[in-house]
């Protein structure tokens, strides 16, 4: 007999704080994704006949507060998740290919960047329109 088959099944099992790292990135993967979801269908100007600003800002005057809230704080939500679970994926792919895994996580960092920039330049639209 050796020693790992006398261990007891909670030995063998992780520890809670781990259990709850990955329920928590788990968490963000799925919650940013529906965040950026709910944000882009929530987006008043997106149903607007025209475009430009003057339309956007006409837009968000005749639809209602709840619809302009929800957008903006989907956004805001999206921007802190999705950065974690890109990089949770990263992690995930990380023992099969490296370099490859290196390159989409500085790409999707990057890209991420300008999500908080969308949430500032959302929320003039509705203070405008108020």
């Amino acid at each position: 007999m050796s020693f790992v088959e006398n261990r007891s099944p909670q030995a063998k099992s992780a520890l809670r704080i781990y259990r709850l790292q990955r329920l928590f990135f788990a968490a963000c993967m799925v919650l940013g994704t529906s965040a950026i979801l709910v944000a882009a269908s929530t987006n008043p100007p997106y149903y607007g006949t025209q475009q430009g600003i003057a339309s956007a800002v006409a837009t968000n005057a005749t639809d209602s507060d709840l619809m302009d809230q929800t957008h903006l704080v989907a956004q805001l939500i999206a921007a802190y998740l999705l950065p974690l679970g890109f990089l949770t994926m990263a992690w995930l792919a990380n023992r099969r290919a490296l370099v490859l895994t290196s390159s989409g996580v500085i790409l999707s960092l990057l890209g991420s960047l300008s999500f908080a920039l969308s949430v500032g330049s959302d929320a003039p639209f509705y203070d405008f329109s108020r």
